[in-house]
């Protein structure tokens, strides 16, 4: 890389701002093509000028990465530390921009350890500084996750409004990774109330997002919840896509959280009961020979897509 060329240089050594700056720069590069010891050793230096300077900006920064990096590596207490130190930093310093980085880095590595209440605080706040600088992107993605974390703590009309929320910014901006996942929390807000038609449309306008942009764990989560709704009434057809979905997950090593792990045992639990135990294994079995591709055709070919009025084609374009 030339920056780490340029940095190595020796008339480059000294312990400047300006070094700092392009240390953390270079930490980020790394941590992005996944080269985190190395990158964690470019944040480290980089702390270390931002503490002789005296440069809170510069110290936040570097944390932020080190802190990422620090959970990539398999850490994430040892990260909420470094992460504490970097929101103090970043307050200090006034940066909001920053400051809401921080703040939603934090609550990440607060879900990853699945302490869900402290990561809605931070994202509250992160979402209320994007929302004063008028940064739409950001906030929708942060509303996307407090609704997420809402739904898990049971706070369902909390996470009905921001995810609702999310979701139309989303198809705004045409960010449709964020409307994918959006779109398929929301459906998940409405299974868990009860309303099994509205999941229903919502999981089928995720999935279709998810196989046009390649987005797996949405496609692989989309086809329990569409045999769980869409397909409720056609008991053979959503065995074979618990099957399938399986079988894409093992391949793919894609984790289940625990809301998504709810309802695919809830929906196993109905299919052996009205199946049978041997025939819900074999019509499992059938969809385990299915690619994901294939197994998504079959779970969305089943009626019109309410998706059509936003996503009208297979480029994402409204």
């Amino acid at each position: 890389m030339y920056l780490g060329a340029a940095l190595d240089r020796p008339e480059a050594q000294g312990p400047t701002i300006e070094r700092g700056f392009a240390l953390g720069m270079m930490a980020a590069l790394l941590d992005d093509v996944g080269d985190y010891r190395a990158g964690r050793a470019r944040a480290k230096a980089a702390l270390e000028i931002g503490r002789a300077q005296g440069d809170d900006r510069l110290c936040a920064l570097a944390l932020v990465n080190l802190g990422g990096m620090t959970v990539r590596l398999g850490d994430p207490q040892a990260a909420l530390l470094v992460l504490e130190e970097g929101l103090s930093c970043a307050r200090r310093c006034g940066d909001d921009a920053l400051l809401a980085s921080i703040l939603g880095a934090f609550a990440a590595v607060e879900t990853h350890l699945e302490d869900y209440a402290a990561a809605v605080v931070h994202f509250e706040e992160s979402v209320d500084i994007y929302r004063r600088a008028g940064n739409r992107a950001s906030t929708a993605a942060d509303l996307g996750n407090l609704g997420y974390l809402e739904l898990n703590l049971g706070r369902i009309d909390a996470a009905r409004v921001h995810l609702t929320d999310a979701v139309a910014v989303s198809r705004d901006l045409s960010d449709w990774f964020n409307f994918a996942y959006g779109a398929f929390n929301l459906g998940l807000v409405h299974y868990v109330a009860g309303d099994r038609r509205h999941a229903g449309d919502l999981f089928s306008e995720a999935v279709t997002v998810a196989r046009d942009r390649g987005i797996k764990p949405v496609a692989i989560d989309g086809l329990v919840a569409l045999a769980a709704t869409v397909h409720a009434g056609d008991p053979a057809t959503a065995a074979r896509l618990y099957g399938a979905a399986e079988a894409a997950r093992q391949r793919s090593g894609e984790p289940v959280a625990a809301m998504e792990a709810s309802m695919r045992d809830g929906t196993v639990e109905r299919l052996r009961s009205e199946l049978g135990d041997d025939t819900f294994e074999l019509l499992a079995q059938e969809g385990r020979q299915l690619s994901l591709e294939e197994a998504v055709t079959v779970a969305l070919g089943a009626r019109p897509l309410t998706a059509a009025a936003s996503y009208r084609d297979g480029r994402g374009r409204p």
